[in-house]
């Protein structure tokens, strides 16, 4: 294991037209950072993901959040949610403008914190995704709205404070 520091920068983050991306920012083996941005959408499917602690921290625009009982938490820039594991949730971009966020994941389970063979740069851990029901639940699925829709540059971008 490396015994250094490791920096990243958000600088210059592409806004959308339309759709979402997500960038992997940094990793260490027991922790993940990604960029995600949305013009619309979100993760539109109640879910749970059962090996993975995770929070949302909102840079720029507007989260709606719903948890299983039905609650919304409107989350807007410098606010945040954690999601404790198994803890079910969806979001969806509620803003007049892009919707800018961290997602910062973490597992205990280090055989689950290694890439998943399909999307490099995502955690395993982050892609075991359970319905509410407890079946397995993929981010691209119809139901879910997301991971399948390609963002669509807008031609400007998201500056981080200096």
């Amino acid at each position: 294991m490396t015994q250094e520091l490791v920096t990243f920068s958000i600088r210059d983050t592409p806004l959308l037209k339309s759709g979402s991306t997500m960038k992997l920012v940094t990793r260490a083996p027991g922790l993940w950072m990604h960029l995600k941005v949305y013009a619309d959408g979100g993760e539109n499917g109640l879910h749970t993901h059962p090996n993975e602690d995770h929070m949302f921290f909102v840079l720029q625009g507007e989260a709606t959040f719903v948890d299983f009982n039905g609650r919304h938490r409107i989350v807007g820039a410098n606010e945040g949610v954690t999601v404790p594991r198994g803890v079910a949730y969806a979001f969806r971009a509620s803003g007049d403008q892009n919707l800018v966020l961290l997602r910062v994941g973490s597992s205990t389970d280090l055989a689950l914190t290694a890439d998943s063979a399909e999307y490099p740069g995502v955690p395993k851990a982050t892609l075991i995704r359970k319905h509410v029901d407890g079946v397995d639940f993929s981010a691209s699925s119809e139901e879910n709205k997301t991971g399948s829709v390609p963002g669509v540059p807008s031609g400007e971008i998201f500056a981080a404070a200096p």
